[in-house]
């Protein structure tokens, strides 16, 4: 049971990873070059 917890905790964490880096890099496409968070 923790083990899943964990797996499901990692892959939960790459998941909102990779949608934070197209997040951002639709902010960097939209926004100025100089706006970076």
């Amino acid at each position: 049971m923790i083990q899943f917890l964990f797996w499901t905790a990692a892959i939960h964490k790459v998941l909102s990873g990779i949608i934070l880096a197209r997040a951002s890099k639709l902010d960097h496409i939209i926004s100025s070059p100089q706006a970076t968070s």
